[in-house]
């Protein structure tokens, strides 16, 4: 029988990053839980708790979803709260000029990197994913947003081409770099060596979204850190699209 050795041994030291952000995803990917959604008061009086709370970044949602969302987008980014607004956006010009007329300060910018989404999904090839996500990026930035990238399903891509679309997003001025573990397939041991990996190509922030398909969700995202990630997404009580995300707050 094989056993996995834990990180915390006498060979490496393990230490987390003096800076860590912590954006929240509560109102965006918790929403997508079954059977939530939320009121604008109810968005509004979470974004309050979130920044009470001192969350760093709070994703108010999904601009171009609908004209409800972008309103409750726009409502929260003009709230006055300490937290930097960010939302969630396609690399799309539309999902991105959505997102400037919310008021926000920065988008995730998301595409699919790994080789089942490019051609099952989206039905393109590298290249052609590459090219656009950096046209995005640009263009984002070009309008004076933080701009952090999403390769979707992050954890399945290809390592040298996952490594490449990241590297290629810090040229492009990419503030910080996601990891998504879209399906909650990675493990501890998995995330450790990807980080690892990925700082080999990238200076800039690399944040953990992790799922919890297997339970791993918290384990994933506290590992990542130790491995040299600096961001982390989360929800309250861990809700979120199917199994949940990494909880940032549990009631008891």
């Amino acid at each position: 029988m094989q056993y996995y050795t834990s990180p915390f041994n006498k060979e490496e030291e393990y230490k987390f990053p003096k800076d860590i952000t912590i954006y929240d995803t509560t109102l965006r990917d918790g929403e997508q839980t079954p059977g939530v959604c939320f009121s604008l008061d109810d968005k509004l009086e979470i974004a309050r708790k979130l920044d009470q709370l001192r969350i760093h970044q709070i994703e108010a949602g999904f601009p171009i979803v609908s004209d409800r969302e972008s309103a409750a987008v726009k409502a929260i980014a003009n709230e006055g709260l300490d937290a930097e607004i960010i939302c969630l956006a396609r690399t799309k010009k539309g999902d991105i000029d959505r997102a400037l007329d919310c008021d926000v300060d920065g988008i995730i910018t998301f595409m699919g990197t790994s080789d089942i989404h490019l051609e099952h999904k989206m039905h393109i090839k590298r290249q052609e994913a590459l090219n656009i996500c950096m046209k995005s990026i640009e263009y984002a930035k070009d309008h004076g947003l933080f701009v952090a990238f999403s390769a979707e399903d992050a954890t399945r891509t290809d390592l040298d081409f996952l490594k490449r679309v990241y590297s290629k997003a810090e040229s492009y001025g990419a503030d910080r770099v996601h990891i998504a573990d879209t399906v909650g397939a990675i493990t501890p041991q998995g995330i450790t060596f990807l980080i690892k990996e990925l700082r080999k190509v990238t200076d800039v922030q690399i944040a953990m979204h992790c799922h919890n398909d297997f339970g791993l969700a918290v384990i994933n995202s506290i590992y990542g850190l130790l491995a040299g990630g600096s961001a982390v997404s989360t929800t309250v009580n861990g809700i979120g699209e199917r199994a949940g995300k990494a909880q940032i707050y549990r009631n008891a």
